[in-house]
């Protein structure tokens, strides 16, 4: 952890680095700041607030309920997220890559400037709404019973189905 500030005051991991840096181990954290890019590699990643940097990926599990992207730049999730229950996409690129693993459905915001990219992967989630981007979805199912309303755009072809109850708009 070349370059590491580790705020135990705060519980803030700040890597200072011009070139990117890779954790190999395990990071747990309220809120990990980057300068450059950063890979979260093996172990597993708890940030109980947000991942702030301009690219970073996270192959290792992710130990979250929750995931806000709230900056510019992108954040991808490649590993797996046997916690991970709601996904809030507001500015930048939240990016779901094809190893990433969920074992529930997803409750999704995606708001304003944020962009939800789902990789080419069905997905199912409990709820979806806001404003934003998803894109490259092949297929969403919604299994909520409680209405959805989601006012932004599909970028490309998507196919959502509806098994829950209640309504949905757009």
């Amino acid at each position: 952890r070349t370059g590491t500030l580790w705020d135990s005051a705060t519980n803030i991991a700040y890597f200072s680095s011009a070139a990117a840096a890779t954790v190999n181990g395990s990071v747990a954290a309220k809120t990990v700041i980057a300068d450059a890019a950063l890979t979260v590699g093996g172990g597993t990643l708890t940030v109980a607030g947000e991942i702030v940097g301009p690219n970073c990926t996270v192959n290792a599990t992710l130990g979250n309920e929750s995931i806000i992207k709230s900056h510019s730049g992108s954040l991808t999730l490649n590993g797996s997220c046997p916690n991970l229950k709601e996904i809030a996409a507001l500015a930048g690129t939240l990016s779901i890559g094809s190893g990433a693993v969920f074992s529930a459905p997803l409750e999704v915001v995606v708001n304003g400037a944020g962009t939800l990219d789902l990789g080419g992967n069905a997905v199912t989630l409990s709820w979806l709404a806001g404003t934003g981007t998803v894109a490259n979805a092949t297929a969403i199912t919604l299994t909520n019973d409680a209405a959805c309303t989601f006012g932004g755009d599909f970028s490309g072809d998507v196919v959502v189905t509806h098994t829950g109850h209640a309504g949905w708009a757009f």
